[in-house]
């Protein structure tokens, strides 16, 4: 009886091991394909594998930082800078690494791995911003400054009219 007990519990051990490294995959996956964690595969890395959960935060501050910095373009021309800047980041960033003699090669690989991820994060919050209708409300600079320009001749006006009705 002692003996299949022994090989239950194997079985639920291994079955858990299976369930662990297919975890692993699908986190790993998500994150290179560019998709947010959720809350429990964080939990999941942070109590597993603490290195990753590190990575992936760092991900998700950049990812962060970047939405904010879209939501606070004035111009469609503005986000494009912002998504020009940060993808020559990013290669700027894997060009360093590739071309530093004192990273071991199967770390350059792990460090390429990490900018590709956060690459990709950044491209789907850009196709989220598009999506969400934001970057269409947003003006080109051309259409911009003709406002700007109609908004002062309006003013102008305004206070040419106040200067007539003074006297």
């Amino acid at each position: 009886a002692d003996s299949a007990v022994q090989k239950q519990l194997e079985d639920i051990r291994e079955s858990q091991k299976d369930g662990s490294a297919q975890m692993a995959a699908q986190i790993d996956l998500k994150m290179m394909s560019g998709k947010r964690l959720s809350a429990q595969e964080m939990e999941y890395l942070k109590e597993h594998d603490p290195e990753t959960y590190k990575k992936a935060k760092a991900i998700e501050m950049e990812r962060e930082a970047y939405e904010r910095e879209l939501k606070n373009c004035k111009t469609k021309e503005e986000v494009q800078r912002v998504k020009a800047a940060h993808a020559a980041a990013g290669l700027d960033q894997v060009n360093n690494i590739k071309n530093n003699p004192n990273i071991p090669s199967g770390k350059k690989l792990a460090l390429i791995k990490q900018e590709l991820a956060k690459s990709t994060a950044l491209e789907d919050s850009m196709r989220s911003f598009v999506k969400s209708g934001d970057y269409k409300k947003l003006p080109t600079e051309a259409e911009r400054q003709k406002a700007e320009k109609e908004m002062e001749e309006a003013k102008k006006a305004e206070m040419g009219l106040d200067e007539e009705t003074k006297d």
